[in-house]
């Protein structure tokens, strides 16, 4: 038998095997299609952040999602993958025609992960780390971005441990509020330097200072994560431990001290206020130890004479100004509010970028009035449409959020429910 194909029919397969066969010739189509993913991972990101972050603007109840796969088809197609069928007759009798079957196999191609585990809340809700706050300083990101919202308050304590302010940073706090953006813009006179607490967890009876010669136990200790202890500090050799030591585990938390910036005194503007009201029971919280020298005293409180001095000699106060840390979740609320203060007022939340305030800026903005003229991004939420700007130096919403998806990211899942902790110094 003979078959037989019309010159019409056989030149479009051939075209349309010519065109199955330089698609997979190339890479174009895959790279494509990883592009297409990625673009569909930053959108999402993006909107489901700022979502939450308009609802705690509304006071409404967050809810945490997060796309875990994104299958993006061949040539960025998010609909599926296409296929060409053909249909054509063969044999002397039968009709030169080639029948053509496009065809779109189409399957879930976004996965969304529910976020509502017992540990992802504890991780949340768990205020951060000092040694966070000291490591995004270390790498460079602005203090100006960083430390807003980082720092839930600042509280002032004297030497004996009395609570002469607490300054809460709150856009919604009015006068106090303008306190603490002006004690923000003291502190780009203070350089910050974090160190160990010295607390420790100790694991041991005193031991012999002898058995720190044993190379094979000391290292069994540190894979264990014990540290040789002596007189409150670690020590590192048998004759530094003398007198006996033990093994602890050191608690992992750094205290944050502010001193003068190199060639500069005006750190000491940190201060409480005169004659601010004491809070003898004074709150709980996670903390960050920082220590500061020569500041006002209180009215009506005598100055203590210093050390060997003469008659009249006096020495200036001491006290701890100590920052109180944000959780992730109350970030992202901390955000809210600040786009509910200036929807509802339609004046921007300003935040000092120098000492000097001269380049104060919009930590973050999302209003619902009108779009800015450089959008990010946009949303629609409860009959409102919400707009992100772009990047300027006079705002850094994206700047903010990129900071936040990173928080969230370092610290979603915890062990424990949220604790307080005290974490403090004096000089």
């Amino acid at each position: 038998m003979k078959y037989s194909l019309g010159k019409s029919a056989a030149g479009a397969l051939l075209g349309a095997v010519a065109l199955l066969a330089a698609g997979g010739c190339t890479t174009a189509p895959l790279v494509q299609s990883a592009v297409s993913a990625n673009l569909v991972q930053e959108e999402a990101h993006n909107r489901l952040l700022a979502l939450n972050i308009a609802r705690a603007a509304l006071r409404m109840p967050m809810h945490f999602t997060q796309v875990s796969a994104v299958r993006s088809a061949p040539y960025g197609f998010g609909l599926g993958v296409p296929g060409l069928g053909a249909e054509f007759g063969l044999g002397g009798d039968a009709a030169s025609t080639l029948l053509l079957r496009p065809s779109l196999s189409g399957t879930q191609n976004v996965d969304v992960t529910v976020l509502n585990e017992q540990d992802f809340f504890r991780g949340i809700t768990t205020p951060l780390r000092p040694a966070l706050l000291l490591y995004y300083l270390d790498q460079g990101w602005p203090r100006s971005v960083v430390l807003p919202m980082f720092v839930q308050s600042i509280e002032f304590f004297d030497e004996g441990n009395r609570l002469q302010e607490r300054v809460r940073n709150s856009p919604t706090g009015g006068p106090e509020f303008e306190r603490f953006t002006a004690l923000l813009a003291s502190l780009f006179h203070c350089q910050i330097e974090g160190a160990s607490t010295g607390e420790f967890v100790y694991y041991t009876a005193p031991l012999p200072g002898e058995r720190l010669r044993d190379v094979a136990a000391a290292a069994a200790a540190r894979t264990a994560g014990l540290v040789p202890v002596a007189g409150g500090k670690v020590v590192n050799s048998a004759e530094e431990a003398a007198g006996g030591f033990s093994l602890a585990a050191d608690n992992g938390e750094l205290s944050l001290s502010m001193v003068n910036q190199p060639g500069s005194g005006d750190c000491e503007r940190l201060k409480f206020k005169t004659g601010a009201a004491r809070d003898q029971a004074r709150e709980v919280s996670a903390t960050v130890a920082t220590s500061r020298a020569g500041v006002e005293r209180p009215e009506g409180q005598a100055r203590a004479p210093a050390a060997g001095a003469g008659a009249g000699a006096a020495s200036p106060q001491r006290v701890n100004a100590r920052l109180v840390l944000r959780s992730p979740e109350a970030m992202v609320y901390y955000l809210g509010e600040i786009a509910r203060v200036q929807n509802e007022t339609g004046r921007p939340v300003r935040f000092p970028n120098s000492a000097s305030r001269d380049a104060d800026f919009v930590l973050f903005d999302m209003p619902t009035a009108a779009a800015p003229v450089r959008e990010a991004f946009r949303f629609d939420y409860q009959g409102s449409t919400w707009h992100v700007p772009a990047y300027a130096p006079d705002n850094r919403s994206v700047h903010a959020l990129s900071l936040l998806t990173q928080i969230l990211g370092l610290q979603n899942r915890g062990t424990t429910s949220p604790a307080t902790a005290n974490v403090r110094i004096v000089q």
